[in-house]
């Protein structure tokens, strides 16, 4: 305002600072019981104030904007995971398996592909516009994780592409050796898949996670064990996902036996990393553990995704009931896995609107637990 103004107002409302303006003078007896909102030191208080008016007061508004993600953020997030480490356990199978594993190269390998497919249409209507994700494909950012998240989903489906083309032909032709130039072209499509599709793959399985830890929403702020959480649970869905089609086919052996131990460490790995995610994000994760998502984190991301499974798979019941609880547990562990992206996804919203956390997580005074 005006300084003539402002000065006028000094009467009324406290004192005159050159640099600041009108300041309330706690020194002038006149003034002392003037609102604690205009205190210059520290932050204001809550507001104790009658709100039958409908307004809101300072502290009742959030920082933050709520993120705009939909549903279909949440599916994305988990077909890229499993497609990933699919993929990347599929091709590390068949080159290092000395053909003992090849029904877990040639069902992960398929299983890759067919869960990359919806990602980019995923990806592209949550942005709303196709352009976008060209425009994101225009210029190379890696210290952008949603720039680096595209161009690493456009280069990983295009070897996960290549790789199932191969495994395709190779079907199609019973696994009968190639002669020649038509050997020399599959191997170097082979080696050229692999040496780029598997650490393109790893990237895949954790960047949704560091994403959501580099934005502004408290719950996901600066929580550096959301991308080891989400690479543990890709891992665990990957595996999973192949270990199961695996068993409804019927194709049990030394292969089903390597995936269910490295399911096993996974899910390990996972409970490591929730508890982490949990004690780093403190009173900021109340979304998931009190809010709305609490069923879907707690029964379903935990439960059915890490407990269940690993009871499923222990129970000492008769040989002829086992088969029927590994596929049981196989489809448990796929839903706690979606349930993991979804949840994170949902407790967004509220996280970003609770004003408290948005306080809390930018370091502002006055925040509450």
């Amino acid at each position: 305002m005006p300084e003539t103004e402002a000065r006028g107002e000094v009467e009324t409302r406290g004192r005159w600072d050159g640099a600041s303006g009108v300041k309330p003078d706690h020194k002038n007896p006149d003034h002392k019981n003037l609102d604690r909102k205009y205190m210059t030191e520290g932050l204001p208080e809550r507001s104790t104030g009658d709100k039958s008016d409908g307004t809101a007061a300072y502290y009742d508004i959030s920082l933050l904007k709520a993120p705009v993600w939909t549903p279909e953020v949440g599916v994305y997030f988990f077909l890229g995971g499993l497609s990933s480490s699919a993929f990347s356990l599929a091709r590390m199978a068949d080159r290092f398996g000395r053909g003992r594993y090849r029904n877990v190269a040639k069902a992960g390998t398929l299983i890759a592909a067919l869960a990359a497919l919806p990602c980019a249409p995923l990806l592209i209507k949550d942005l709303g516009d196709p352009k976008r994700f060209h425009h994101m494909l225009r210029v190379w950012k890696p210290s952008s994780p949603m720039n680096l998240g595209s161009w690493t989903l456009t280069a990983y489906t295009g070897m996960g592409a290549i790789a199932a083309l191969r495994e395709l032909l190779r079907v199609l032709r019973h696994d009968a050796p190639l002669t020649g130039a038509a050997r020399a072209v599959d191997e170097t499509a082979g080696v050229v898949a692999d040496a780029a599709g598997i650490p393109l793959g790893l990237l895949l399985a954790g960047y949704t996670g560091i994403l959501l830890s580099t934005t502004a929403t408290p719950i996901w702020s600066r929580n550096s064990w959301i991308g080891a959480l989400f690479s543990a649970s890709a891992v665990s869905a990957g595996t999973g996902a192949v270990r199961l089609v695996l068993e409804v086919t019927g194709q049990e052996g030394p292969g089903t036996e390597a995936l269910a131990k490295v399911e096993t460490a996974a899910r390990a790995a996972e409970v490591v990393c929730h508890a982490g995610f949990l004690s780093a994000a403190g009173p900021l994760a109340k979304p998931l553990t009190e809010g709305k998502e609490k069923t879907a984190y707690l029964a379903g991301a935990i439960g059915a995704g890490i407990v269940l499974p690993e009871l499923l798979n222990r129970l000492p019941v008769p040989t002829p009931y086992r088969h029927g609880l590994k596929i049981a547990a196989g489809v448990l562990g796929l839903i706690g896995g979606y349930a993991l992206r979804a949840a994170f996804v949902a407790a967004g919203k509220p996280s970003a609107l609770d004003p408290d956390a948005a306080r809390l997580a930018t370091g502002e005074k006055g925040g509450t637990a």
